[in-house]
């Protein structure tokens, strides 16, 4: 009995993390798509921000992932050895990947709208020849 318990609580455990990196996601893509609609050029619609938005969600979320599943179980063991120094050089080490990351998206956004102002610009021309 008391077995069973532990499956179908371990089971629920389970399922509230993921629903929790889940929600993590959602906002924080959301907070990207909110920040990215304000840095130039503003005129894009708002479907241009969404690879960009959805990109960063992924990452930021891979991220807590991997800081929490490998790195905080190695670094709760080793704090003896590395101190204070260890976790300093995490945090940096988060920091710069989140860093990368969002240039990451901010490239792909303009990749993106480039893509599309070419798209839509050829099209006419293509038209025209017919």
């Amino acid at each position: 009995m008391t077995q069973g318990r532990l499956k179908r609580n371990g089971t629920t455990a389970a399922r509230s993390t993921g629903l929790s990196y889940g929600v993590l996601g959602l906002a924080v893509g959301g907070i990207w798509w909110v920040v990215s609609s304000k840095l130039p050029p503003r005129d894009k619609p708002w479907r241009a921000l969404l690879p960009g938005a959805v990109l960063v969600a992924a990452g930021v979320t891979v991220l807590e992932i991997l800081s929490f599943f490998l790195v905080g179980p190695r670094l709760a063991h080793k704090s003896q050895i590395y101190g204070a120094l260890g976790i300093a050089a995490m945090v940096l080490l988060w920091l710069y990947l989140l860093g990368r990351l969002m240039v990451a998206c901010a490239i792909v956004n303009a990749s993106q709208w480039e893509q599309r102002l070419e798209n839509a610009t050829s099209a006419p021309e293509q038209e025209a020849d017919r």
